[in-house]
């Protein structure tokens, strides 16, 4: 073992090497093969100090592995893009369309309008996981201006 930088030399006939993580303060020996192992207890709460540090490096690896490959995949020309931060004006278009839907029931009045169901149309402008095809998409857009001019497309 060796003197940490921050613990100062120890005088005497006899120099010891102090590791501070587990309190050994066994004098080192000359023997090549003999190892000095620490207290049980001591490397037990080491273990269990480290335990968590080592799986959150493990999940921070796994997660940095995926943001990576996700990164790295070439999007398939014609496939249908998903909604995130690389369709800004879907992301836009949904936001303005949810500020209109506040009242009971305008939800509902909005699938019937743009013929799909409730629950697809929650996918599209609450929890953004689908993105619409053109001519609803445009639909959308319709109903959104009719709204602001203070219409009622249903």
């Amino acid at each position: 073992m060796t003197n940490f930088p921050f613990t100062p030399p120890l005088t005497g006939a006899t120099s010891m090497a102090i590791c501070h993580l587990i309190d050994d303060k066994s004098p080192p020996t000359d023997e090549p093969a003999a190892m000095n192992y620490p207290p049980s207890s001591n490397f037990n709460q080491l273990l269990k100090l480290t335990a968590p540090l080592v799986a959150g490096a493990e999940a921070l690896t796994r997660h940095a592995r995926q943001q990576l490959a996700r990164a790295d995949r070439k999007p398939t020309p014609g496939a249908a893009l998903r909604p995130g931060p690389d369709t800004p004006l879907w992301n836009e278009l949904a936001r303005a369309a949810s500020l209109q839907l506040r009242k009971r029931g305008e939800k509902a009045k909005l699938a019937r309008v743009l013929g799909v169901s409730r629950q697809r149309l929650h996918m599209l402008l609450v929890s953004r996981v689908a993105c619409p095809d053109a001519e609803r998409a445009l639909l959308l857009v319709l109903w959104l201006n009719a709204r602001k001019a203070g219409l009622d497309p249903a």
